[in-house]
């Protein structure tokens, strides 16, 4: 191929890589946009709040879709993607809080996390160096959760297994995504984004306990959950967008 040809081809490859670019982080203004009506939705109690809630995680999956191109199909996706698609089930479910629905939405967001640990896990599998951060976070979380149940112990009633299998779960997917920054190539993603969404998640979760089970709801409360739960999906997806970068610059 000429060289003028091959310049011809690179230039428009750039070209098209930083459209993409500037469409993704347009979308990344709409979801903070959408974020933030919500809350205001929420705190004035308006109907409207349930499609701004549902609307989420769709905006997050179109960003990373933005996000995909040949190079990155390397990356193990489907797990993500799926973990994705419980998570917008659980936003749905949650939209009732009663006692069917919030159980519901509970295992629809075990599902998740454990869709979003396999995906660490097919990213770097547990070896030997990982082994020590694993049980270092695991013990971490596991203090956290003992001292959160015995306090929430007497409010729990027929929740008190869901929960605590909740509980499990989550510091699992916390350990897997230390792990992960063991990752030579991943590892970087890890430490600015799947980690810090992790504990971000763990505290969205730990309000939202407690406003149902020891403060009884209350919208100001279920604002900083919705937040937080915001912040820590839009680290999962653009740690997964910084997974995909290989051959291109760092933009996110």
């Amino acid at each position: 191929m000429p060289k003028d040809d091959i310049f011809t081809d690179r230039k428009a490859y750039l070209q098209q890589y930083l459209t993409m670019n500037q469409a993704s982080r347009f979308i990344l203004v709409v979801f903070w946009a959408i974020l933030a009506l919500h809350c205001v939705l929420l705190y004035y109690y308006i109907p409207y709040m349930a499609i701004t809630k549902l609307l989420l995680v769709p905006t997050l999956l179109f960003y990373l879709l933005l996000k995909e191109n040949p190079e990155n199909s390397a990356v193990p996706r489907r797990f993500f993607y799926a973990g994705l698609g419980f998570a917008l089930v659980g936003d749905m479910l949650l939209i009732i809080v009663n006692t069917t629905f919030f159980l519901s939405g509970m295992i629809a967001f075990i599902l998740m996390m454990l869709c979003y640990s396999i995906f660490f896990l097919r990213l770097q599998p547990v070896r030997r160096m990982g082994i020590k951060k694993i049980l270092i976070t695991l013990c971490c979380y596991g203090s956290a959760a003992v001292a959160a149940y015995h306090f929430l112990a007497a409010e729990l009633g027929k929740y008190k297994w869901p929960v605590f299998i909740y509980m499990f779960i989550i510091a699992c997917m916390a350990a897997i995504a230390v792990n992960l920054t063991t990752s030579l190539r991943y590892g970087m993603a890890a430490m600015q984004r799947f980690v810090p969404a992790c504990l971000v998640f763990t505290l969205s979760n730990t309000l939202l306990a407690l406003n149902r089970f020891y403060w009884h709801g209350g919208n100001k409360v279920y604002i900083l959950v919705m937040i937080t739960y915001g912040v820590a999906q839009y680290l999962f997806v653009t740690g997964m967008a910084k997974c995909y970068q290989k051959k291109t610059p760092d933009l996110i």
